[in-house]
């Protein structure tokens, strides 16, 4: 036997190590995105939907138990507040795609690596993602890696040309793009043809108006589970697990009424 292998302090300093490599060994075999979530310890809720409506638990438990879990679609939330903003960029800088849906405004962002890509009607736009006052949604969509490089070589090509190749901004989407449908005109997937809404198991239709691309990321998308809620505000594990989106998809909503109405 080993000199003072038997000392109680020898025990006990081997076992903070053990349980320090461990938590280390589990931390560096995680993504990104979990080591943010173990190490800024944001607030974090949970969220179940079939076919896009909100299901209690319960309700997910019980489906889940006569064989329907794979209509169940997980959401996890969780907060990043402007101070964690760095932190959690550099956790998701890669193989990852953020559809960021700002509260009120009825537009939509997207964000891979540290910048926010655009399209509006003062053209293309590449900018460094930064924190702001107002409240955002951010739909997290993990890339595999020929995903990833079809992505970044199409912003690439946009950044090059200054979006030449996207022609005017059109709200309708019909002689033109807007703030949705230039991503979509990319395939991402394996296939010709196979846009994002496409990798995430949804229909073209889901892809071309901003209320409905919405509904579905949020919602019903098979391919986002995880949901980061940009705000300064401290959320609480219930707040986030209730939250609905209204603010977003209402605006959203009310928005296309009224250019329908004013016949824009």
């Amino acid at each position: 036997m080993l000199p003072g292998i038997c000392c109680p302090g020898w025990i006990t300093f081997s076992a903070v190590i053990c349980r320090a490599l461990d938590h280390f060994l589990s931390i560096a075999s995680t993504s990104g995105l979990q080591q943010f979530v173990r190490t800024a310890r944001p607030a974090k809720g949970s969220q179940q939907y079939l076919l896009g409506r909100p299901v209690a638990p319960w309700a997910s438990k019980l489906l889940g138990r006569v064989g329907l879990k794979r209509f169940i679609r997980q959401r996890n939330l969780f907060q990043v507040q402007p101070e964690k903003l760095p932190q959690y960029l550099a956790a998701t800088s890669k193989g990852y795609l953020e559809v960021i849906f700002p509260e009120q405004v009825g537009h939509v962002y997207f964000r891979y690596g540290n910048e926010m890509f655009d399209f509006q009607d003062k053209g293309f736009v590449a900018r460094e993602m930064r924190s702001s006052k107002r409240v955002k949604f951010g739909a997290l969509i993990k890339l595999d890696k020929e995903q990833e490089v079809r992505l970044s070589r199409y912003l690439s090509r946009l950044k090059g040309s200054n979006g030449a190749e996207l022609g005017k901004y059109d709200y309708h989407g019909k002689e033109g793009f807007h703030c949705v449908t230039w991503m979509m005109r990319e395939s991402l997937g394996e296939n010709q043809g196979e846009s994002l809404v496409r990798i995430l198991g949804g229909k073209d239709k889901d892809g071309r108006s901003m209320p409905r691309f919405a509904r579905f990321l949020l919602k019903r998308a098979k391919g986002v589970t995880n949901i980061a809620v940009h705000e300064g505000a401290e959320r609480t594990t219930q707040s986030l697990s209730s939250e609905r989106f209204d603010n977003v998809i209402t605006t959203l909503n009310q928005l296309r009424d009224l250019r329908r109405a004013a016949g824009l």
